[in-house]
């Protein structure tokens, strides 16, 4: 299991707000045990970072690998890009790119399918400070944000949400198969991309998640309720995506650490975001995010 982590980043974006917003995911990212990667032209000190003049530009980025011990037989990189939104440069946005090598540089590609750049969709550009979350381990990293401002009431949906792990086995424990990425808009879709051996460049894209259902009487765990995901529609088969997962909106209270029984015997804690998805992957009607946390 990994760590929970969260930051304060705004969302009317300026320089200096790029620079802390960048700087503190970066932080976060290392803080649940994955590794900065060595990488010329990388962001090297996040202070002389700058807002790019047009919408949808990136301003620098990092690359970061997975520090487990199954690294050594499929090694996972993924790229960070942060920059501007398409609406405008106050809004911030995200890059991603996942794949298996790295060439010391920008490039980040692999033997196995790979997920090249994709943009997480734009953060809210309200002028208030927002939480982003981010849980993870030497095996895993979920990011999400913004989820609620400092003024406690809700502030969109959790925007450039996303995750990146490997895959499972039947027990529920890593292996180097391969791994899952998603990649989520609560206010319109979630992507689920999956990276196994295979023909092709690009990892095949899914839509749906994991769903967790409640219970009248659940059992708990340290005073929680402790529920088990149901896989209605597996995301990917046999190996279900854990770093997010989606719920009915009135199971759970915003903002909840919830444990999850993500397989007999294993559990994983998760937080539940404060907006309901536009449409509804897993199949689940008025679904909300549920994060990886630890």
């Amino acid at each position: 299991m990994g760590m929970g982590v969260t930051y304060i980043a705004s969302g009317q974006l300026t320089t200096s707000d790029l620079r802390t917003w960048a700087q503190r995911m970066h932080n976060s990212i290392l803080a649940v045990g994955l590794t900065d990667v060595s990488a010329s032209g990388a962001i090297s000190d996040f202070s002389t970072l700058t807002l790019p003049p047009t919408a949808n530009s990136a301003s620098g980025y990092k690359v970061y690998a997975f520090a487990d011990t199954l690294q050594a037989s499929l090694p996972i990189y993924f790229k960070l890009e942060w920059g501007t939104g398409t609406v405008g440069t106050s809004r911030q946005s995200l890059w991603l790119t996942v794949g298996t090598s790295h060439d010391g540089a920008a490039g980040v590609t692999g033997s196995l399918p790979y997920l090249a750049r994709i943009q997480a969709p734009e953060g809210n550009s309200s002028a208030n400070n927002q939480q982003f979350f981010t849980g993870g381990s030497g095996s895993y990293v979920s990011v999400s944000g913004p989820a609620i401002n400092l003024d406690t009431y809700v502030d969109g949906p959790p925007s450039y949400a996303f995750s990146v792990e490997r895959l499972h086995n039947s027990n529920g424990a890593d292996n180097a198969n391969g791994f899952i990425v998603i990649v989520a808009n609560g206010a319109t879709s979630t992507q689920v991309f999956a990276a196994v051996p295979a023909t092709g460049s690009i990892a095949t894209s899914e839509t749906r998640l994991p769903v967790v259902l409640g219970a009248n009487t659940p059992s708990t765990q340290n005073g929680r309720p402790l529920v088990s995901p149901i896989f209605p529609i597996p995301a990917i088969t046999p190996n279900p995506a854990l770093g997010m997962l989606v719920a009915m909106d009135g199971n759970f209270r915003d903002l909840d650490i919830i444990p999850v029984e993500v397989y007999s015997g294993i559990t994983a804690t998760y937080i539940k975001h404060t907006t309901t998805f536009a449409s509804t992957p897993g199949g689940v009607t008025a679904a909300v995010l549920l994060t990886r946390w630890t």
